[in-house]
Order: structure tokens, then sequence, then C-alpha cells
């Protein structure tokens, strides 16, 4: 029998319980289903495979992966094989939910969100994601990171409190960094501008967008390749898309190819991190066996993970 169909579950702990400390933290958020009655919470390859490779290049730092609920209830995690193979590698892996309502009690965001303005929003998950991540950093300290980014080196490479580039014209919001020292100051004016400019119709003006406009103030540039090359903008860091996002999303594709070329090995030589982005690449067949590169990318930073996997990913 495989262990996938076994009703096997971990209850979560509330984060509020197992408080992060140090900024020595990475953040992964799952608000798939936040409003859901149902209190079983799942994670597919693809996500176990990104938190794997965080916690195999980070050993010494927490990684918290956050299940957000509005639900009072307890939550609980499904355990899969895959699962059971990331817990028995990894000591430094916790799963933990969040409450929606009561982690932004005394909080700078806690107005905003009683409000109910954010509830409004066409695209709750995605403005849920961007607002939470921000408060976790400014509350703890550390990283945050999307679920479909693979960690190939310690992100101590990149320093702290940066954002990455996209392109001469973007700022992403996929991978984060604030201590809590400068900061914590300016993640939280980051929020302010969030919450004061929050607009319920447009997906990414609440998040990337957020970070455009703070840093072309902050820079005193809209041009995002003059942010790079000035290394700090009075304290804060814009990586190079090289460093953290070497593979635009409209070449996404191009990881998924049966076959992959030295030019793409090439493009992520240098790089810590690169971002798969599940939203838009999820619908492309991953056959263990095929030379694509993200086969080989899961081979050699989710090992544990990979192992379980019997065909598809």
């Amino acid at each position: 029998m495989h262990l996938d169909s076994l009703d096997f579950f971990i209850e979560l702990k509330d984060i509020v319980d197992d408080r992060p400390d140090n900024s020595e933290n990475i953040f992964f958020i799952d608000v798939e289903n936040i409003d859901a009655t149902d209190s079983v919470k799942s994670l597919n390859i693809r996500q176990l495979c990104s938190i794997e490779s965080a916690a195999l290049a980070n050993p010494k730092l927490n990684i918290f992966v956050i299940f957000i609920t509005l639900q009072k209830s307890k939550l609980t995690l499904r355990v899969t094989k895959h699962l059971i193979a990331l817990l028995s590698t990894y000591s430094n892996i916790k799963f933990v939910m969040l409450n929606y309502n009561e982690f932004v009690i005394n909080t700078p965001i806690e107005e905003f969100i009683m409000s109910g303005k954010l509830r409004k929003s066409k695209y709750f998950y995605e403005h849920t994601s961007d607002v939470y991540r921000l408060l976790l950093l400014w509350k703890y300290g550390g990283t945050y990171l999307d679920t479909d980014v693979i960690v190939m080196r310690s992100l101590k490479h990149l320093g702290t409190n940066y954002a990455c580039a996209v392109s001469s014209k973007t700022v992403s919001n996929s991978i984060l960094n604030f201590d809590l020292n400068y900061g914590y100051r300016l993640v939280e004016n980051v929020m302010q501008e969030q919450i004061r400019h929050f607009n319920i119709s447009l997906g990414s003006y609440n998040g990337p967008g957020v970070f455009k406009r703070i840093l072309r103030k902050l820079c005193r540039t809209k041009n995002v390749s003059k942010m790079v090359r000035m290394e700090t903008c009075h304290g804060f860091h814009v990586k190079s898309s090289k460093l953290c996002l070497p593979i635009p999303p409209e070449d996404s594709d191009y990881i998924f190819n049966k076959t992959f070329t030295k030019e793409l090995l090439k493009i992520i030589s240098n790089s810590i991190t690169v971002h798969v982005y599940n939203a838009i690449t999820w619908i492309n067949d991953v056959k263990i066996n095929e030379k694509s590169l993200y086969v080989a990318l899961a081979l050699r930073y989710c090992p544990a993970v990979f192992r379980t996997v019997d065909n598809d990913f």
C-alpha cells in the first residue's frame, strides 16, 4: 500500500507558539483556499521540492512553511511519502499555521485587515500573500520565498535587505529579505504604502508594484537597472536578475523542455535561485526520466523528494 493512500495527518502549531527569531528564517506561504471550511492542507511535489532546496542550501536557517487560514480551529497537514522523505531528512523545516485575523493584532496592518478591504480583492489569495509576507518579515526578519523558487546556494550570498530585479522596469517580490534593524523600518514603510494605495482590481499593483513605487523614491530613479548598479539605495539592495531570477517568466517554458541546452546552464550558473513560475507552468508535464532543466534542478537540489517520485513531477 502506498503512503499516499493512507489517512495520516500532522496537526499544525500556530506560528505564534513556535516563534521565529533573530532574522535567521526562511518563510514560505500557502494561501490556497484559506477561506475554505476544510481544515486539511496539502502541498504538491513541486512545492516540496522548493522547500527542500531551501533547507538543503541553508541548514542553519529555520524554514517555516506557513498555511494562512480564516478558521479559528486547528489545521492539519496531509502526510504523503514525499513529505515523510522531507521530514526524515531535514530537522530545520517547520510546518505551521497562521490565523488571518489574530496574527495582525497590534501590527501596522491591523486596521486595514479588520476593515475587510483585503477580503474584497478580486485577487484575494495573491494579495493576501503579498500583504502577509511583509508582515512576517516585519515581525521576525529573514527571507521570504515563493513556493516555486528553487534555491541552489546559501542565501547568505545575497546578503540582507534586498529584492530582486526581473527586468529594467520591474522588481519582484517573490524573493525578499529584511533584517530586524534597518529592514524593520523599511518594511514598515513598504506596508504603509501597500495599504494606503491598495487596489482590489489590479493583480500586481499591491505586490511588485509597491516595491517599484517605494524604490523609485528611495533610489531616486525609475530605471531598475540603475538601482542594481547602485548596489545600495540607502541600505536596501536591488539584486541583479542574474543572481536570483535568471530566467524571466516569458521564458519559463524553457525550464520544462524535454532537452535543455548548455546555454540554459550557463544562464543559471552564477545564480543563487531559480524561479520556475508554477502559476503559469503547472500545465507542463515533467517526467523524471526526461532531460529537462527542471529535472536536473530537482535531482540536485531536492534529492529526498526526487527519490520518492514515481514518474511525474
